[in-house]
């Protein structure tokens, strides 16, 4: 069984690669403890299956091995880290980023599942 310690939140925010033009804040070659790493994921058309233009960010700490899963709603209110349209999606994302860079010094702890900000 695998002993997720606390993390502390060192301020830095990097996006996913697909997110990098909007942001400019790419991943490092070798992050640190408590960086954050922000992704988007689309929602899906409950009738079809297909990807809608909603959807919502989600997150990982890095650990100092590997990225781990953090949750973000604990955080913030759904309004900061779900959209509606792709447009909003770069329209929130600087705001969130700002967000959680002001979380330096917080600490993650594991959680079900994932690692929560305390």
């Amino acid at each position: 069984m695998t002993n997720y310690l606390p993390i502390k939140l060192s301020g830095n925010v990097y996006v996913a690669d697909r997110l990098v033009s909007a942001s400019g804040v790419r991943v490092p070659s070798a992050p640190q403890t408590g960086d954050l790493k922000i992704w988007d994921r689309a929602d899906r058309d409950k009738s079809t299956g297909a990807f809608a233009t909603s959807g919502y960010f989600n997150a990982s700490v890095f650990d100092g091995k590997k990225w781990r899963n953090f949750r973000l709603w604990n955080l913030m209110s759904d309004r900061m880290f779900k959209f509606q349209t792709q447009d909003m999606k770069f329209v929130k994302l600087p705001a969130l980023i700002v967000f959680l860079r002001g979380k330096a010094g917080r600490y993650a702890v594991w959680g079900h599942r994932t690692y929560v900000a305390q």
